[in-house]
């Protein structure tokens, strides 16, 4: 079986480490409305769709990980720092 490696764009801030894959993400701004800290919003960069992705705001990210359960397309992945 052949792997294969999806790129994912990753950004850290001073409380999370957060990757965005854009060949998963469709566009739908679950993540954006999920944020209770609104560390999410609309880029310019298209998805695989040709559909705004969600540009993450790192200073506000706190690495809860609400954006990551409420994603129906894994395209979210964070990791909150200790």
């Amino acid at each position: 079986m052949q792997e294969i490696a999806i790129e994912g764009t990753t950004k850290e801030g001073p409380k999370a480490i957060l990757t965005m894959f854009s060949a998963y993400c469709k566009g739908c701004g679950l993540c954006i409305e999920a944020c209770n800290f609104k560390a999410l919003d609309w880029s310019d960069t298209l998805g695989v769709f040709g559909t705004s992705m969600p540009l993450p705001d790192m200073e506000k990210c706190t690495g809860c990980g609400i954006c990551v359960m409420q994603c129906p397309d894994c395209a979210i992945i964070v990791e909150k720092k200790k």
